[in-house]
């Protein structure tokens, strides 16, 4: 599987004056949203009445985020565990394509819904997409 920096990589090659956008949420958003699919997904909901990720789901995980050849034991207490991860994640991508010196610009969703035509305007100067008259 390729890392982040590959794919930016291999889009920065493929399209050189290219820009990303990370859209992002609050974290209780976020693990609430996560909280809902577990509980219309079959498979989710009958690990989270198990209320623990089976080893090797755990490895998966672990390695996803990060931490290979670190024991991880995953518990999902109060069922918030997952989303907070998954948001975790995303940051810690964003912040470090940032750090490598990726042009990434972050929108809050909940300013897209308040304000759509004026945070889509903003996005449109931040990339010089139109021309303010």
């Amino acid at each position: 599987m390729a890392t982040t920096n590959e794919v930016g990589c291999m889009c920065r090659a493929v399209f050189p004056s290219s820009r990303c956008l990370f859209m992002y949420r609050g974290v209780v958003a976020v693990a609430k949203s996560v909280y809902r699919f577990t509980k219309v997904t079959p498979s989710l909901h009958v690990l989270g009445l198990l209320s623990y990720f089976p080893d090797q789901m755990t490895k998966i995980i672990a390695s996803w985020l990060g931490l290979d050849g670190v024991i991880v034991c995953l518990h999902l207490n109060k069922d918030l565990t997952l989303g907070v991860l998954l948001y975790a994640k995303a940051t810690s991508t964003y912040l470090g394509m940032r750090r490598r010196g990726f042009d990434v610009s972050a929108l809050r969703y909940e300013d897209l819904v308040a304000r759509p035509l004026g945070m889509c305007r903003v996005l449109m100067e931040l990339h010089t997409y139109i021309q303010v008259y």
